[in-house]
């Protein structure tokens, strides 16, 4: 009987499919690796970047100097208390770099505070006002002008407003008591610290007596009020008609500066320019 010789071609392709198990064992080692490297490589950045990123929680100051937020010419809130018999909470902010601004003061309604001159965005749009520096303060609603003079005279000996120059103070509501108050009880103070006077339909107006509104007729008044707002005008009618105030009316309800902020904020500074 003939014996069969092992045919070379099937010698070969074993060697073939030999050669391509190793390979691919090769291919998939290399590639393994250099996967490995490269996710390294991915998180040795990503450590570096978050190291030297600034933290606005632990460092305020660092966030509020450094040279990126000035290129941008970003606008910072920054937050502060004003000393008095009770320290006042307040948010300050300015994008003016002029020696002289118009210091803004923002008091607040007696169901809202400083945050919603925040959240509202409207504290960020009057700071992006180029001669403006605004101040929105928690100073209580039960406030009369003595608290108010107070809370200026330390914010003038603290250097967050002009030491001098006269201010214009925005006063929601109830918060617009304290400038009633201070018609009444001591004009010529009054005057010597506030140019600018802007009520949102406030109560003390209706309930004040006419002469005193008339002595605020040397003061710059913009009585707003909102169009869903039945008090609105009752409110703001008498500065008119007593002190001539320039009234108008905006979109929303009582506090219609929160239901139309961006209106609010254009009246307003349509109104200082």
């Amino acid at each position: 009987m003939r014996r069969r010789k092992h045919s070379p071609q099937v010698k070969s392709d074993t060697e073939m499919m030999e050669n391509t198990k190793e390979n691919s064992r090769s291919y998939l080692s290399k590639s393994t690796f250099k996967i490995l490297v490269s996710g390294i490589g991915v998180l040795f950045l990503l450590f570096a970047l978050a190291s030297r990123r600034p933290a606005l929680e632990d460092n305020p100051s660092a966030t509020e100097s450094s040279p990126e937020m000035k290129k941008n010419n970003a606008v910072i809130i920054k937050s502060a208390s004003i000393e008095g018999k009770q320290p006042i909470p307040s948010y300050q902010c300015s994008r003016s770099t002029a020696d002289k601004h118009l210091d803004v003061i923002l008091l607040h309604g007696a169901a809202f505070t400083k945050e919603n001159w925040k959240e509202s965005g409207i504290l960020q749009q009057f700071c992006d006002v180029s001669r403006l520096r605004v101040s929105a303060l928690d100073l209580d609603n039960g406030s009369n002008h003595e608290d108010l003079k107070a809370a200026l005279m330390a914010m003038r000996s603290s250097g967050m407003i002009d030491p001098v120059e006269k201010v214009a103070i925005v006063t929601p509501s109830a918060s617009g008591f304290s400038m009633v108050d201070w018609a009444k009880n001591d004009k010529d103070g009054m005057l010597e610290n506030v140019e600018y006077w802007i009520p949102v339909a406030c109560p003390a107006v209706k309930s004040a007596e006419s002469h005193v509104l008339e002595g605020m007729k040397s003061l710059k008044i913009l009585a707003v009020y909102g169009t869903k707002d039945g008090s609105g005008v009752p409110r703001s009618k008498p500065l008119e008609q007593y002190a001539n105030a320039k009234l108008i009316e905006i979109e929303g309800r009582h506090p219609c500066y929160l239901d139309s902020p961006r209106n609010f904020v254009d009246a307003v500074v349509g109104f200082l320019e």
